[in-house]
């Protein structure tokens, strides 16, 4: 498996694999796009077999030391495989490239991946009830990069 950053041919798959995870509340086709346009650099996606099985989407605040995952995903028949760690360890390598002390992320409260953001060390700031409208659920998750990371 390898980590590459992502092309613009690229953009359908890493589409298809947050619909697969995400389902109605997937970023639209457009949204990834725009991501791509504005943070392609920080958008890696995992290949196996030549085929892409997951994907990392991260950007920085602007006038700020913030990194934030916006979304991070791995095909079904592939998870469980350490292929979300190194996603993750990746997207908190290049965040810290880019100046960022501080990453954050939200993640509904049953959303399997927070174990494996615990296990980094990722911190629930703060629990929303409301975070994208009416019954919208998030937790507020942080990594200080003067942090030590909990697992390689």
């Amino acid at each position: 498996m390898t980590i590459r950053s992502c092309s613009l041919d690229d953009l359908e798959s890493v589409f298809l694999i947050n619909k697969e995870i995400y389902g109605n509340d997937c970023y639209p086709k457009v949204v990834i796009r725009q991501f791509y346009d504005c943070f392609s650099d920080n958008i890696k996606i995992a290949i196996e077999n030549k085929k892409i099985i997951g994907f990392s989407i991260n950007g920085m605040t602007s006038n700020s030391n913030e990194g934030w995952i916006l979304s991070l995903g791995v095909s079904e028949g592939f998870r469980h495989y350490g292929i979300g760690t190194k996603l993750l360890l990746k997207s908190i390598e290049e965040l810290k490239k880019g100046g960022a002390k501080v990453i954050k992320l939200t993640a509904h409260p049953d959303n399997t991946g927070i174990r494996l953001y615990k296990k980094i060390g990722f911190k629930i700031k703060r629990k929303y009830k409301d975070y994208y409208g009416d019954n919208e659920e998030r937790l507020l998750m942080s990594y200080s990069i003067s942090d030590k990371i909990l697992i390689q």
